[in-house]
């Protein structure tokens, strides 16, 4: 975390390689996580977590939740028009109830429909930003049987540092197609 001259530019290398690598596919399995959700009663909108990247809308399930009885059930996604259009009226009228549908709002956020009567959890599955790594013992997100790929990208950072383009060409190959490989 407080390396200085090199070993941060290295450090800088290698984060910036793992951003590209990221950058170019933003849907890598190694990305995907599964997050489960609280909902409040009387909440119809929640957030993403801070990592969020995108979601897999087919996801979304709604877990049986033993206070209520309810039954465990897929949460199919409507667009944020057709909720706007068709469910939002009858939200407002405050008849909360089981959720049946998930939307994404203008706000990257998501909101449920009906509105919950009581503290459901919803599981589903998204892709995530990865945190830099900062300390001597950070992992990577990108498994190591690709580490070739990022020693690549970082090779290619740290040769355009010392002005040697020649290098950086040839390690900006390797990294370009290490990630088509990918």
């Amino acid at each position: 975390d407080t390396v200085r001259n090199v070993q941060a530019l290295a450090k800088d290398a290698v984060n910036n390689a793992i951003r590209t690598v990221v950058q170019d596919g933003q849907e890598w399995p190694f990305l995907k996580t599964t997050y489960t959700q609280t909902l409040v009663a009387g909440t119809n909108e929640y957030s993403f977590p801070a990592d969020y990247s995108s979601a897999d809308w087919e996801t979304f399930y709604l877990k049986q939740l033993g206070s209520v009885n309810n039954s465990p059930s897929h949460l199919p996604a409507i667009a944020y028009d057709t909720y706007v259009q068709q469910y939002r009226a009858i939200d407002e009228t405050g008849d909360n109830a089981t959720p049946v549908f998930v939307y994404q709002t203008n706000e990257s956020k998501f909101g449920v429909t009906p509105i919950p009567d009581a503290a459901y959890e919803i599981e589903y599955v998204y892709w995530k930003y990865p945190t830099d790594m900062t300390l001597y013992n950070d992992t990577a997100i990108i498994p190591d049987r690709f580490r070739h790929v990022v020693i690549d990208g970082a090779m290619m950072y740290m040769m355009r540092f010392r002005s040697n383009e020649q290098s950086a060409a040839m390690h900006q190959q390797n990294f370009e197609n290490g990630i088509k490989a990918m």
